[in-house]
């Protein structure tokens, strides 16, 4: 089996249970508005998992590390859940192959976390982060949809966000967050 979509259905009871079907070749896996509680741990034994979308489901706490050593992962959403944080991984590094990463609407507190060096689009907005926005972004030449919008952000907008990175879409609105002086144009 290469891709799984069970979207809409309450999948919360069977969702641990390693029973259910042998998936370890799946690729692809939509469990969207399905009243999942928990990610998944039967998800840490699906290596080649290359998209997973979580969205829209009552998913709280926090995204496990493990989550990161999913080496095959291009695109991560889990939007729209009650997570509250990130386990960061043993490594400083996260996995190098994530692209899209989803974490909208959520309840992540704290400043934003270390960034894969290959995410080309990333939201984090409508959570409660704070601090302001890491220059380490400026090493993130891929980025080019961010959205950090409706957070409890401060400081300045780092510059390369503004003008060396290819950003084509960014979203800060409501946020605490001013322009230096020498980027007013």
């Amino acid at each position: 089996m290469i891709g799984l979509n069970i979207s809409g259905y309450s999948f919360s009871d069977l969702v641990n249970s390693s029973d259910i079907l042998d998936l370890s070749y799946l690729e692809r896996l939509n469990l969207v508005n399905c009243n999942i509680r928990e990610i998944p741990r039967f998800l840490r034994n699906l290596g080649g998992l290359v998209e997973l979308d979580l969205s829209n489901n009552k998913i709280h706490g926090q995204v496990p590390k493990w989550i990161w050593q999913l080496q095959s992962l291009v695109h991560l959403n889990l939007s729209n859940n009650s997570l509250n944080g990130i386990e960061v991984p043993v490594s400083s590094q996260p996995l190098d192959s994530l692209i899209f990463l989803d974490l909208t609407s959520n309840l992540l507190e704290g400043s934003i976390p270390v960034l894969p060096s290959s995410i080309k689009f990333l939201s984090l907005a409508i959570n409660k982060l704070t601090g302001e926005i890491p220059v380490s972004f400026c090493n993130v030449s891929s980025l080019t949809i961010l959205g950090l919008c409706y957070n409890y952000m401060t400081g300045e907008i780092p510059q390369c966000l503004m003008v060396e990175l290819h950003i084509s879409i960014l979203f800060l609105v409501a946020s605490n967050l001013s322009l230096a002086k020498s980027q007013v144009y």
